[in-house]
């Protein structure tokens, strides 16, 4: 018995039938209702509009959203069931340990935590995550809430970097920025440019009404302000005239947009200050008319023509006045056109020296005018920029009576010269055939007297007598030598009777024996057959070279070289004293270089001047053979 009390107290009770189906019934309901809100929360899950996902405590995937795969490019996988780490294998190690503080309690978010994609750019996620308990309170694994942010961090990124560069220009432009407040005309903001412009600070303008600066602002700018802000409309390119703090007058060109500024309406004004290209431009037009008036005024003769095509843009009064061409007849149409260059080989030196040196001075031309008289021209012609064009601008001054008197000058001059050489040849003649020969005679008859007076034999007189005849003798001797001296500067013989070149080796020899100075002749061309003219005009500049070098050079040793080309006989004369200077070559009042240069210029000659101070001088005569 014991031992069967001791069976029934160990074996439990059995329920009545009735308690059992209860308690079954109830079971089976209770699993209904789990198994109804798992398919409740599945589906709750599976089409909520969030990224989420459940996990076991292995994370291992119970239930995802179709917004999960679709934001992790999942669409088409099953993953439930598999290891959260093998469907994302390079899941960063500190999500991990996220995962694992979770698992053990812990409930963690984060607002902004980027991760790669798939396709390997960076992504950003908003998340959650709770950990899940069973109904024992026993954690069965973690619940992850997910929201990709990615576009809107970009588009914050993208705002951000619009704000910054924003900022960069509005602060770092060299324009003139402001923003107005359009309701009540309030300056927002003003950029640095606009401080250091203007002068005023930014505690004088911002947080202040625009028309504070009224008494700055130009006449009727105030009453342009206000009408642009009841209309809201925007300014484009806009001239504004301003003074600074300080009282300086300054012009922008000024242009504004209306913006949306934290739902104000404002104005966006950037301004560039235009005083010094209006400056420039007002003294441009002064400068064009200026130019207009001395252009059209000017008594010279004056056009602007094209470069390339040469066709006249303007011609001045002068112009007309000379040409016979009236504007309308002469601007549009070329030189060649107009029949104005008489001579083409005057016009073709012209187009060579323009291209060469881009500049013509003083060119001496001639031009035919519209009734056919022709005038000589001295011509200057300069390169100028019109309207982005390049023209030339003309310049011209009628020589002709002054060429006419020239010539007229230099015939009475060419006629003073001849008449001058021959009344000195005829004067040396006179005096080397008259007064010579009488002096020769005179001392042939001392002769005679001493002669006879040498026969009468010794007288106590006789000794004074011969004493005076002798002295007379040596006067007369004397006398001669100097009237030969006199007659071959006048006019030397070896001249006419020898010609050019022994003439001038006869007057190096005379010039070395006068003056000391030693000279050197070198002859290259032999014997030259010039007319008397221009043989007496190379003589005559010789002449004056040697006479320049004994006042003036302070030499030691003159060299002469006589030469010839296929056109011309050339006469250098060099020395080795201090040297004619720039400022003595170029004097007008040099009446020696004049007269050398005239001189060759009347037998179609020319003499050239060149000379270094301290290196000597050299002189070139140049007649035509």
């Amino acid at each position: 018995m014991k031992s069967s009390e001791a069976v029934m107290k160990r074996t439990p009770s059995i329920p009545p039938p009735s308690v059992l189906t209860t308690d079954q019934t109830r079971l089976m309901r209770f699993e209904e209702e789990v198994k109804t809100n798992e398919a409740l929360l599945r589906l709750f899950i599976k089409h909520t509009p969030a990224a989420i996902a459940m996990f076991d405590t292995d994370m291992r995937y119970l239930q995802v959203s179709d917004r999960f795969l679709t934001d992790y490019d999942l669409e088409g996988q099953d993953i439930i069931g598999k290891l959260h780490y093998d469907v994302f294998p390079n899941l960063p190690d500190r999500w991990k340990e996220v995962h694992k503080r979770i698992l053990a309690g812990a409930v963690e978010r984060c607002e902004e935590d980027p991760y790669v994609t798939s396709d390997g750019s960076t992504g950003w996620l908003q998340w959650e995550s709770l950990p899940w308990r069973k109904g024992n309170g026993e954690i069965g694994g973690l619940i992850l809430f997910t929201q990709v942010i990615t576009e809107r961090k970009r588009a914050e990124e993208a705002l951000r970097a619009s704000e910054e560069r924003f900022a960069k220009i509005f602060n770092f432009t060299p324009f003139r920025m402001g923003i107005l407040r359009i309701r009540d005309g309030m300056v927002l903001e003003v950029n640095d440019s606009w401080t250091k412009d203007t002068g005023f600070s930014r505690n004088e303008i911002i947080n202040q009404p625009i028309f504070k600066l009224s008494s700055s602002l130009d006449d009727g700018l105030v009453e342009k302000l206000r009408e642009v802000l009841t209309t809201r409309q925007p300014v484009n390119d806009t001239e504004i005239r301003f003074r600074t703090k300080d009282g300086r007058a300054v012009i922008a060109n000024t242009s504004a947009v209306v913006i949306d500024l934290d739902g104000e309406p404002c104005y966006l004004w950037a301004a560039n200050d235009i005083t010094e290209r209006k400056q420039a431009e007002e003294a441009l037009q002064a400068s064009e008319s200026r130019f207009s008036i001395a252009f059209n005024s000017n008594p010279m003769l004056a056009s602007i023509s094209e470069l390339e095509g040469g066709r006249f843009l303007a011609v001045n009064d002068s112009f007309v006045a000379l040409t016979g061409y009236s504007r309308e007849e002469a601007v549009g149409h070329t030189a060649l056109e107009l029949n104005l260059w008489p001579n083409p080989e005057d016009r073709r030196r012209v187009m060579e020296k323009l291209k060469k040196e881009t500049r013509v001075r003083d060119f001496e031309g001639s031009i035919r005018l519209k009734n056919g008289e022709k005038r000589v021209l001295l011509l200057s012609i300069e390169q100028i920029e019109l309207d982005g064009q390049i023209c030339l601008l003309h310049v011209a001054d009628d020589i002709t009576l002054r060429k006419r008197a020239e010539q007229a000058l230099r015939a009475l001059s060419a006629r003073l010269h001849s008449a001058r050489e021959e009344e000195g040849t005829r004067i040396a003649r006179e005096i080397h055939d008259e007064l010579g020969g009488a002096l020769t005679g005179l001392k042939w008859d001392l002769e005679k007297i001493d002669n006879t007076l040498n026969g009468l034999g010794d007288g106590s007189q006789l000794a004074e007598v011969r004493n005076r005849i002798g002295n007379m003798t040596t006067i007369i001797e004397t006398t001669i030598n100097t009237v030969r001296r006199i007659a071959a500067e006048l006019r030397p013989g070896v001249l006419d009777d020898l010609g050019l070149v022994a003439a001038i080796e006869w007057q190096i020899e005379q010039f070395q024996s006068r003056s000391g100075l030693k000279c050197h002749l070198t002859n290259n061309a032999k014997e030259i057959e010039l007319d008397r003219e221009k043989a007496t005009a190379v003589f005559r500049i010789l002449q004056e070279i040697l006479t320049n070098v004994l006042r003036h050079a302070g030499a030691a040793n003159v060299y002469v070289k006589l030469g010839r080309t296929k056109h011309y006989f050339e006469v250098e004369v060099k020395d080795d004293g201090r040297g004619i200077t720039e400022s003595q070559r170029l004097n007008s009042r040099s009446l020696g270089l004049l007269g050398m240069k005239e001189r060759a210029l009347l037998v179609g000659g020319d003499v050239r001047v060149t000379g270094k101070e301290g290196a000597g001088t050299t002189v070139v005569v140049r007649v035509p053979l």
